[in-house]
């Protein structure tokens, strides 16, 4: 994911739950036989973005909406798989969809002002997307029907730095994402909850002061959430960032608090959950502290037991990052990357880590933040 103030080196290398551009443009698939990693050619990273005012995100308060005109792009019938990913074409850098045989591949995002559309995420209907979209001076997070149309801002940041990595919960009410910003001289993160029918957000959880929040992601019964907490030394510059840990959010609890089933030192990262609950996947870098390392996919049990790695493409010098499952919970869709220079290319693997597969039967396609459609 784009993280647009500074953020940990194998998160701008790799962009870890984020975006680097890639190409749009399949490639031949290497031989997976045995698990043998792709060898993309290079990767960079878009441009951040910088904040342009202080930020007061202590108190919820309720957004304000911009629409735009029906898509042009053709209808996604009920029920048809789809894959929305990240990439960069000659409209920008934005959310394209294609489907499972690597036909079909369009923008859904050109229309949407702004210079980079990051980290979809489907309504758990299928039929709308949410996103990030960097302005001139911050990010906000906008809404669209699944083929692009109708498009609405939905939380702006105008007086923050970013509103960012959204995550629709499984009964489409909500949408979780983080918010950062000064509030005074001091820097602020907070995980936050949009309400779908009432457009106002509430805060969750309000980071301590040598912390931020990055990618949460609900568990099924949408009664707890899986983050990442990263630790900083006092700036946001990248050098400060030391530490990383994954752990959940209990939003029952009277005042829910993060508790970590992941060590800061492991810089574990991008959890998600699996439809049925029983586990959660995430990247970790394979030689901690070392950020631009290869990384491999881990998962563990929700108590942070059975700890397990599933990949082992680091011994191969690649990476494997920004892991999802896919609906119906049998694989994990991936980022693989070299580390040495080389473009994200998108892949799956069972959740036991073997079968590597591109993620669409067509071979290995660049692009970033993979997300398959629910097709209830």
């Amino acid at each position: 994911m784009n993280r647009s103030f500074a953020v940990p080196a194998t998160i701008l290398v790799l962009a870890l739950a984020g975006c680097s551009p890639a190409a749009a443009t399949p490639s031949a698939a290497p031989s997976v036989a045995t698990a043998a990693a792709p060898t993309p050619a290079s990767t960079s990273t878009p441009t951040p973005t910088t904040a342009a005012s202080p930020s007061s995100v202590a108190t919820a308060t309720a957004s304000t909406s911009d629409s735009a005109t029906a898509s042009a792009n053709p209808a996604l019938a009920p029920g048809d798989p789809w894959l929305a990913f990240q990439a960069d074409d000659q409209a920008g850098y934005g959310v394209h969809l294609i489907r499972p045989d690597g036909t079909g591949e369009f923008s859904i995002t050109a229309a949407v002002p702004g210079r980079e559309q990051l980290h979809p995420d489907w309504s758990p209907d299928g039929t709308k997307m949410v996103f990030s979209v960097g302005g001139d001076a911050s990010r906000d997070l906008w809404v669209t029907d699944a083929n692009g149309g109708n498009a609405d801002r939905i939380v702006t940041c105008d007086e923050c730095d970013q509103v960012d990595e959204p995550a629709w919960s499984p009964d489409g009410r909500s949408i979780a994402f983080h918010r950062e910003g000064l509030v005074g001289r001091v820097y602020q993160s907070t995980l936050e909850i949009y309400d779908v029918a009432t457009r106002t957000s509430r805060v969750v959880l309000t980071a301590a002061s040598d912390r931020v929040v990055f990618a949460p992601r609900w568990s099924p019964d949408g009664t707890r959430l899986v983050m990442e907490y990263v630790h900083r030394k006092g700036t946001t510059a990248e050098a400060d960032f030391d530490g990383d840990e994954i752990g959940i959010v209990d939003l029952t609890a009277a005042k829910p608090t993060f508790h970590a089933l992941t060590k800061v030192a492991a810089f574990g990262n991008n959890p998600d959950w699996s439809p049925a609950g029983d586990l959660i996947v995430f990247s970790q870098p394979a030689i901690p502290p070392k950020l631009d390392a290869e990384a491999d996919l881990w998962t563990m049990r929700p108590d942070g037991t059975h700890l397990a790695r599933i990949t082992r493409l680091a011994d191969q010098g690649s990476s494997a990052v920004m892991p999802t499952f896919t609906p119906d919970g049998r694989r994990i869709v991936f980022d693989l990357a070299k580390v040495a220079g080389g473009d994200s290319v998108m892949a799956t693997v069972a959740i036991d880590g073997s079968d590597l597969q591109p993620a669409v039967t067509s071979g290995f396609l660049g692009g970033l933040h993979a997300r398959f459609r629910p097709t209830p």
